[in-house]
């Protein structure tokens, strides 16, 4: 039995092996064709070549990270998200931090935002990250007022995600537009202080760039395959892709065609690598004036220049500080946990789930 079982497993090892070499070896084929046919072409709506080389340049700019870090408990008919959002602020001069600066300064405990309305099961996860992007971005408003960055980075798309739009009926879609009111509002006051908005992807399963190769090259139809996979055979260390619209048609995007089109018809991406060590990172950005292709190599250089410390982790390193002090430790969320349930021992009405409460 021992050795059925053993060779059961290492059949099936080695069948999962051979399917992921095989698709690795026809996006490496595939790709190496792209860059073959696509090598005068200029693509997307920067008019650019397939691969632009980034310099690493002496930052003298003032860069804001915002991230949170959030945890939730859930109740019979109470919901409760925990999140704490925090910025990093570094200051650069001649290629050298010159300041590291936080907002709020003292960590604080996480806030506890509770919510009493019965929602459905596929609304509580929408109503957590709805939730945590609201306090993001009410958290990069205040910081832009406050200091000035030259640009404000943001972990994570510069929208919300298809996830986080709940359905016409739903009891948080109140909140979900609560949520594009202040992305807008964020939009805004980016523009009006000269505060270039960038976010950084850190695990794209995007597949709008290979949507628009895919019109010059007709076998990348039939490829099932995300940008990241496809643009690792194709990107080296210091190098990015056109820049491109965020979506074909912002009209038809389920979330785009929710902004002001001012907005929608402005938010560009590209992909980025800045270690052969690691898969390219899409970054995506809010260009309302200058010429696309300046905007996005300006915003390259910059980005490249924050991400190439690690050669096996490139991604900025103000968003690593902002996701290191925003990160809730678990004792934070039980103190507060503890603290409600001792006032709530007494009231019926608030049960945990029994789930929660097994005794074995």
């Amino acid at each position: 039995m021992q050795s059925d079982f053993r060779n059961f497993s290492m059949q099936t090892i080695e069948e999962a092996a051979r399917l992921i070499k095989e698709g690795s070896e026809k996006r490496k084929a595939l790709a190496e064709k792209i860059v073959r046919s696509l090598k005068d072409a200029s693509l997307g709506e920067s008019k650019e070549g397939l691969v632009i080389p980034v310099e690493s340049i002496k930052l003298n700019s003032t860069i804001a990270g915002i991230d949170s870090g959030f945890m939730s408990e859930s109740m019979l008919n109470v919901e409760i998200v925990f999140v704490r959002a925090i910025a990093a602020i570094f200051s650069y001069e001649n290629g050298k931090l010159s300041k590291a600066s936080y907002w709020p300064e003292l960590a604080p405990y996480p806030e506890a935002i509770i919510t009493t309305r019965a929602m459905q099961n596929e609304d509580v996860s929408t109503h957590r990250s709805l939730q945590r992007l609201l306090k993001e971005v009410k958290l990069a408003i205040d910081v832009i007022e406050r200091f000035k960055p030259n640009y404000c980075l943001l972990d994570g798309s510069i929208i919300p995600q298809h996830a986080d739009k709940p359905r016409n009926n739903s009891k948080v879609k109140p909140l979900y537009r609560d949520v594009i009111g202040a992305f807008e509002n964020l939009f805004e006051i980016s523009h009006k202080n000269n505060c270039t908005l960038v976010a950084c992807v850190e695990d794209s399963r995007g597949t709008r760039l290979k949507e628009i190769l895919s019109e010059h090259a007709n076998e990348l139809k039939e490829m099932e395959c995300y940008d990241i996979s496809l643009l690792n055979y194709i990107l080296s260390k210091g190098e990015r892709t056109f820049a491109f619209s965020y979506a074909k048609d912002i009209n038809e995007h389920p979330i785009l065609k929710d902004f002001d089109k001012k907005f929608s018809s402005s938010i560009y991406a590209f992909y980025l690598r800045a270690s052969n060590y690691d898969v390219p990172l899409r970054v995506e950005f809010l260009s309302l004036s200058k010429k696309l292709s300046e905007k996005a190599s300006e915003i390259a250089n910059v980005i490249y220049s924050l991400s190439n410390a690690h050669r096996e982790y490139s991604y900025p390193s103000v968003l690593i500080e902002a996701d290191l002090r925003a990160r809730l430790k678990p004792n934070e969320v039980e103190v507060i946990r503890n603290k409600l349930f001792n006032k709530l021992q007494l009231s019926t009405g608030f049960i945990i789930k029994r789930r929660s409460r097994r005794p074995f």
